[in-house]
This record gives structure tokens, C-alpha cells and sequence, in this order.
């Protein structure tokens, strides 16, 4: 089963038409560009959409969530990592109203975890704990693989992420880890004494007015749905309804377009978080560290190239691409759905990059 890894992939410039006659040309170009690469790459939808200084400049829905329904961009969708960079969101929050700070240990609330005591709220952001990753341990692929509706407790993520120990002494290397993510959420349940939905419906969608997104603590969703698809277990097959508990407090969001694209510009802009948290969340701490460079690196719950921000979903047949300028204000978001001759391993979202960028 292929699962949502962070990718750093390097980023270029959107360029923001500046006419009205250029806007309509690029997006006559950019629509039969896109529908070509729908068909190429046999997707069965895909939402795609650019903005610049949160005004639409281009939005469309290609293909069909189910037969005999178009994909719609009302329709709600999984949309993975953006759960993760909201997460820390409220972490940075919380360091405003001086809650917490960055550097406390996690043994306060989670005293049991190996180098409690050494490891940081800001280790588990921006993933230099040394607690490894559970979705690459092999008895979770087995055990997911073999029932997708299967419901993960955080206690048995984190298990599954510890089983092979300590990677390295806290804040000495970097490895992406959804484990650490799951870590987080705890500690923000307790700091709060709120579970994670209610803190996300509080500080994140409520004041950003999306009515249409939600937290999924299991398989539900209602309509409009953009169905995903994929041959992830070896058969095509509808993934809508597979359980998002594996992704626990890190991919558990599901949302319409525009909203995706509301959620990163907030936090790009600083406009959910302070100026001053913006700085922490792009801080090039693991610079150096696990394959981390000064041209793209990871930051907390976000990656950073030169001015753009991003995260890069993919799991259960959806695949993705959010990417926000700190600097031009452009906002782009794309996910896809796969076919029956799409290729899971491939990252859709990371190869729509050169159309969503191109000059």
C-alpha cells in the first residue's frame, strides 16, 4: 500500500498574469494542459486552483467522483497534510498565549517516551526527535493493507514508530515521522483539555469561516464527495471510506478547494499565527540534517523552498499539492484521484508542479 511521505522537491515562480487578456489566454493554455495530463496519467478527477491575494484566478474540476457524477470543486476530499501544518498551527498558538514554549521537554505530558526529557515540543514539529516513522514499519503496511477500515488508536501508531528505537539523540538529525505528529496531538489534548477536533473546529475552521470542512476521527464523510480511487491492494477500488485513523493527527482533515487553499494562505501570511510564529514555523533549524539543504528543507509542519511553503499529500488514492508564496501572495492547490491505469508509487501532485509553475 503506497502511504503519504514528504517529499523536498525544489520549487520555481508562479507567474501572476497581469492583463485580463492574459489571464484568459494562460487559462485556455493552462485548462487543455491539465485535461492533457488527466488523460495521460488516467486520473479520474482532479481539482485544481491558483489564487493570488486570496482572489481567484483559476479553479476547475476535471473527470467524475463516481460514474455519472462530475467531479464538482463544492466536494469535500482528504486532504492529508494540511491536518499536520494546522496542527502546529495551534501549537505555535499556544506558544503565543504563552501556554507552552518551544523548548519544553514532552515529559511533562508524555513521561513514558524514551529521551522525554531531552525531546521538544519543536523536535516533534519539525521532526528531529530521533522517534522514527511508523509508515514504513512493515507489520503496519500488513496490517492496514489487510483491512483499510481498520481503526488505528495513537497508542498503536506510536508502538508501531518506537518499534525499531531511537534513530538518533534528539535534534542531531531530521527523518520525517507521522509518529511525532501523533505525539503532538496528545500533548496539545492535554495542554488544552480539548480533543483535537474541537481545537481544530475552534482555531482553525471556525475562525477562518469554513463551514465545509471537517476532522475525521474515522471513515464518515458527507456529501459532495470527491471519491478516491485506487489499485494500491492490487484491484481498482473506491478508498473514499477507508479509515483516515493511520494518518491519526496528521492527515485527518477532509475539504472542498477553496478551503485547502484558505487554510495554508492564513498560515503563510500569518494571519492564523503571528508574524512571529510564521518565523519559528519556517525556521531552518534541520538545515544539514537528513537531506535537508539551505535551497529546501523541512520546517515545522511545513516544507520551505526560497519564499514558497508546501505540503504534498498521498494516500488511499488521493494525491495532492499545496503551495503558498510568502512573498508574491500566490496560493495553488491541486489533488487528483486515481484510475484503474494510474500507477500509485507515482506522485501525481508532485508532477502537476511544472503546470501549476510554469512562466
Amino acid at each position: 500500500m503506497k502511504l503519504g511521505h514528504f517529499l523536498l522537491a525544489a520549487i520555481t515562480t508562479v507567474a501572476v498574469p497581469v492583463t485580463t487578456d492574459a489571464h484568459e489566454l494562460q487559462k485556455t493554455q493552462l485548462q487543455v494542459e491539465l485535461e492533457n495530463f488527466r488523460e495521460e496519467y488516467d486520473l479520474t478527477s482532479m481539482v485544481v486552483g491558483i489564487w493570488h491575494k486570496g482572489e481567484s484566478k483559476y479553479q476547475e474540476a476535471f473527470g467524475i467522483s463516481m460514474p455519472g457524477v462530475p467531479a464538482d470543486l463544492s466536494m469535500k476530499f482528504r486532504a492529508g497534510g494540511i491536518c499536520l501544518t494546522s496542527l502546529t498551527a495551534i501549537l505555535l498558538q499556544s506558544v503565543e498565549e504563552g501556554l507552552v514554549s518551544l523548548d519544553d521537554p514532552i515529559n511533562k505530558w508524555i513521561p513514558k517516551l524514551p529521551n522525554a526529557d531531552k525531546v521538544t515540543l519543536r523536535m516533534l514539529a519539525n521532526c528531529t526527535s530521533g522517534y522514527g516513522d511508523y509508515v514504513p514499519n512493515q507489520d503496519f503496511i500488513d496490517a492496514l493493507d489487510k483491512d483499510p477500515f481498520r481503526y488505528f488508536t495513537p497508542e498503536e501508531l506510536i508502538e508501531y514508530g518506537l518499534s525499531k528505537g531511537i534513530l538518533y539523540e534528539p535534534g542531531t538529525d531530521w527523518n520525517y515521522s507521522h509518529t511525532t505528529f501523533v505525539m503532538l496531538g496528545i500533548i496539545l489534548e492535554q495542554i488544552h483539555g480539548k480533543t483535537v477536533p474541537q481545537l481544530m473546529e475552534q482555531r482553525v475552521f471556525a475562525p477562518l469561516h469554513l463551514a465545509d470542512t471537517v476532522y475525521t476521527e474515522g471513515p464518515e464523510l458527507h456529501a459532495p464527495l470527491l471519491h478516491g480511487y485506487t489499485t494500491e491492494r492490487g484491484m481498482f477500488e473506491d478508498s473514499t471510506f477507508w479509515n483516515p485513523s493511520w494518518t491519526s493527527y496528521s492527515g485527518s482533515i477532509a475539504a472542498p478547494l477553496n478551503d485547502v487553499a484558505t487554510i495554508i494562505r492564513s498560515i503563510g501570511s500569518a494571519s492564523l499565527i503571528s508574524a512571529e510564529s510564521l518565523k519559528e514555523m519556517t525556521a531552518p533549524d534541520t538545515i544539514g540534517k537528513g537531506g535537508n539543504t539551505k535551497e529546501r528543507y523541512y520546517g515545522m509542519g511545513i516544507g520551505v523552498s526560497g519564499d514558497w511553503l508546501m505540503q504534498n499529500p498521498n494516500f488511499g488514492g488521493y494525491q495532492g499539492i499545496i503551495l503558498y508564496n510568502r512573498v508574491t501572495d500566490v496560493t495553488a492547490v491541486a489533488f487528483v484521484t486515481l484510475g484503474q491505469k494510474s500507477k500509485p508509487e507515482t506522485h501525481h501532485g508532485m508532477k502537476l508542479l511544472p503546470l501549476l509553475m510554469a512562466e
